[in-house]
């Protein structure tokens, strides 16, 4: 259904505020990541760092592959602040992932169609409801930079300037959103050699353009960008190959994309009688990202869940290649009718996702007021799960680096990916890379307390490495899910609540630790004592 440009991007306005609607009606967000990003932009606004967190973290503002909102919030926050700031962030994401599926599609086909709308669901994806928000926002940039690149025939290099410059801000958003950047543009160029034919002027053309856009990205990360741990190269094929199904859209709380897929199979069954288009252009890109998603590795220079986050990429890439054409397979339906159906889809899904979100919501709230009453300043804060169910509610705690500035291992300071620092000795029990200092559960606490931890596996003793002697180096102990009542004497009860309990560890003195190797460094050291002192005014 073709639309005015004026009438399209009205609509895109529309489904925005839609999308957006459940980020901005709760104070709080259960959003995976979302606390820890939330502290992290909090403490970037307001430097120098408070003298009680500067023992553990030091802020170290270098070029890292993952500046996105760490740049944006903190100019943003003296006049909206922080929180306000990240939410925006967060909506400027779902903003270009709709401009971008708007722009793909103008480019393949030439005019805006209400078609590319149906992806709009699309960017309220995993990546989205984890907290990937850089990732996420880089990605959206990708999507707007590849329609731009697919509607431009003939490249100055002016323009191809500029895409320089924008895959050099994809980088220092996030790497992946880079990567994503030259999937898109190769795609598009090796749809374009196939339509064309394969000449030798063409393809150095292409060649050249690459390199003019991609080449001072590559070297400003070989030569200037810091690097952290890498960590191992994992592949999980049957993940890749569920997640285009099940993992590229989470709005209304389904993890479905029943919608696209039917539609593209009505589309498939109409071939016959030319109710389903092929753009040209764009074989070779749903090709490339097809495979890019099933080859994605899980796990890549240092982080996790990659999989996650192609699926809705491969969804955007394939409405806006793919054109129905609506008025013939559906002949008695008017445009504007269709059009309403869909926004009022649309909206119910963000009023299912808003109520789906209001339980824990309460959680965050109940877990953090718990921690913000009970935990002294300076304290050292570990957290376990009950069940892998409660996984949402794992970086809760870090509001408790705002509240009581307190120490949080989970908090991210990962080397190479963060632009907070754990100062030694803390850095021995802090995450060391993605998967180092994972979350923990109550059946791993009673193991670490029996002396078990050597005798783990390899996995599960980088998962729980920064908490391998729990009892000397914590203070605190959150558990969230039921409260416990047969963890041992030393863990002695402070607060319940109904979804959280938090214990308080007996004091190191009386449990004779001996000192432990600080990371990174051959001397050992005592992780020292915290501030036992009552809060004070913040």
């Amino acid at each position: 259904m073709p639309l005015s440009r004026r009438t399209f991007w009205a609509l895109a306005l529309f489904a925005l505020a839609i999308l957006a609607a459940p980020v901005w009606v709760f104070t709080e967000l259960p959003i995976v990541d979302y606390p820890a990003h939330l502290v992290r932009v909090t403490l970037l606004s307001h430097l120098p760092l408070d003298p009680i967190l500067g023992r553990f973290w030091t802020v170290h503002l270098r070029p890292v592959a993952n500046l996105g909102m760490d740049v944006f919030v903190p100019a943003v926050a003296p006049l909206i602040g922080p929180v306000a700031g990240l939410k925006l962030f967060a909506t400027l994401g779902l903003a270009l992932w709709i401009a971008g599926a708007g722009l793909l599609f103008h480019g393949f086909w030439g005019r805006y169609d209400a078609q590319a709308l149906l992806a709009a669901p699309f960017a309220f994806n995993l990546p989205f409801t984890y907290g990937f928000f850089n990732f996420h926002l880089g990605a959206g940039l990708a999507l707007v930079g590849a329609g731009f690149w697919v509607m431009r025939d003939q490249r100055s290099f002016l323009f191809l300037a500029a895409m320089a410059g924008l895959a050099l801000v994809l980088l220092f958003c996030h790497m992946m959103a880079l990567a994503v950047f030259a999937l898109l543009l190769g795609g598009i160029e090796l749809s374009s050699l196939f339509a064309g034919g394969f000449g030798l002027r063409r393809t150095l053309q292409s060649v050249c353009e690459g390199l003019i856009v991609f080449l001072p990205s590559v070297l400003v990360w070989a030569l200037w960008v810091e690097h952290g741990d890498g960590g191992e190269l994992v592949f999980d094929f049957l993940a890749n190959v569920e997640a285009p199904l099940t993992a590229s859209t989470a709005l209304g709380a389904f993890a479905s994309n029943v919608p696209p897929i039917l539609i593209v199979l009505a589309g498939f069954v109409a071939l016959p009688t030319g109710r389903l288009r092929v753009a040209p252009l764009g074989i070779g890109l749903l090709l490339i990202t097809v495979l890019a998603t099933l080859l994605m590795p899980s796990e890549a220079f240092g982080g996790t869940n990659l999989e996650l986050r192609m699926g809705a990429i491969l969804v955007v890439v394939g409405l806006s290649v793919l054109a129905v054409e609506w008025t013939r397979l559906i002949p008695w339906s008017r445009p504007s009718l269709i059009c309403s159906y869909y926004f009022a889809l649309l909206a119910a899904g963000s009023a299912l996702t808003i109520v789906s979100w209001r339980s824990p919501v309460d959680a965050v709230i109940e877990l953090r007021q718990m921690n913000a009453a009970h935990v002294p300043y300076g304290a050292r804060l570990a957290t376990a799960l009950v069940d892998w169910d409660e996984l949402g509610l794992w970086h809760v705690a870090d509001f408790a680096i705002l509240d009581s500035k307190a120490f949080v291992p989970a908090f991210f300071a990962t080397p190479g990916q963060s632009t907070m620092r754990l100062n030694q000795p803390f850095a021995a029990i802090g995450a060391a890379n993605a998967n180092d200092g994972g979350p923990i559960l109550v059946s791993d606490v009673e193991t670490l307390l029996s002396g078990g931890y050597d005798g783990l596996d390899d996995d599960t003793r980088l998962r729980l490495r920064p908490y391998r002697t729990l009892a000397c180096d914590f203070d605190y102990l959150a558990i969230i899910g039921s409260p416990q009542e047969d963890l041992p004497a030393d863990f002695i009860p402070v607060a319940s609540r109904l979804r959280a309990g938090l214990y308080r560890i007996a004091p190191v003195p009386e449990r004779h630790c001996s000192p432990r190797e600080v990371q990174n460094e051959s001397q050992e050291a005592q992780i020292p004592l915290p501030l036992r002192s009552s809060k004070i005014l913040r």
